[in-house]
């Protein structure tokens, strides 16, 4: 068996991350696919100056992480669902999962999601500089899931992100827990269904800063029955620009909101920093 070290390296990360300790790195060195993995403990894994890879078919997921406390981050890696995956990264249990310069493409089984975000525990999310597309199959798939289990609370920070032509780019959803999510500089683009999509009450809060939000097949913002604050940001080319019965969508500072094929009418007050709705 090898021992996965640098003259004899595991062929995958299942089989490197049994021989890496908590909080522990696995780096790739040749840009061969490496095969999805589950993760139960801290850990990095780091495929930088690689084209370190997995393809997760026949509806897999590519990472899933379930660990009490774990705290995980993914970085530098493509991950591909050959058109029949189900979820890119699947975050079941932890305390906090990192998603860096990483591409998730082409799940497509069921509601094919990029980043599963379903905590049972509070739980943080950060991803950072990722494109997330091409994740269209399915009522309920996703770019980016964010829907805590059990009462639990998610956080979410997306900075600098793509999210292109998945069912939705982001949904965010709680039977009985709570949600807040920052979404700054991303761009939401070709979705077949919403933009964002925000439910399941005032325990969803979505604050969204520069960015685009551009050319999605339904609204841009969908708020339902969720609480959603933008500024900075265009909304334009979309089927709906903003939806927010009996939800709240609040204005601060400017928006661009234009070129919309509909409009909800007077919720849609281009003067800067006051309420849209």
């Amino acid at each position: 068996m090898s021992p996965c070290s640098r003259t004899s390296p595991c062929r995958t990360f299942a089989g490197a991350i049994s021989k890496t300790a908590a909080r522990g790195e696995i780096n790739c060195i040749d840009a061969d696919g490496a095969g999805s993995v589950t993760i139960t403990k801290s850990i990095t894994i780091d495929c930088g100056g690689t084209l370190g890879s997995i393809l997760a078919s026949s509806g897999a997921a590519g990472i899933v992480v379930n660990g009490a406390g774990a705290i995980v981050t993914i970085r530098n890696i493509a991950i591909q669902g050959g058109g029949s995956g189900s979820r890119g990264v699947q975050f079941l249990d932890g305390a906090a999962l990192h998603v860096e310069n990483v591409a998730i493409r082409g799940f497509g089984s069921g509601p094919a999601v990029g980043i599963d975000f379903t905590p049972s525990n509070p739980a943080t999310l950060f991803v950072t500089d990722s494109f997330v597309t091409d994740n269209a199959s399915g009522t309920g798939g996703a770019g980016i899931n964010i829907a805590p289990m059990n009462g639990a609370s998610a956080v979410a920070n997306i900075l600098n992100t793509k999210l292109h032509y998945n069912r939705s780019g982001i949904t965010a959803a709680t039977a009985n827990g709570a949600v807040s999510a920052i979404v700054r500089g991303t761009s939401i683009a070709s979705s077949l269904a919403d933009g964002i999509l925000a439910t399941a009450g005032n325990t969803v809060s979505l604050t969204i800063d520069t960015s685009a939000i551009i050319n999605n097949t339904g609204s841009a913002i969908n708020a339902m029955t969720a609480k959603v604050r933008i500024g900075n940001s265009l909304i334009a080319g979309n089927g709906v620009d903003i939806t927010s019965v009996p939800g709240s969508v609040e204005s601060f500072k400017n928006n661009e909101i234009a070129g919309n094929r509909a409009a909800n009418g007077p919720r849609f007050d281009p003067v800067p920093d006051g309420p849209l709705n």
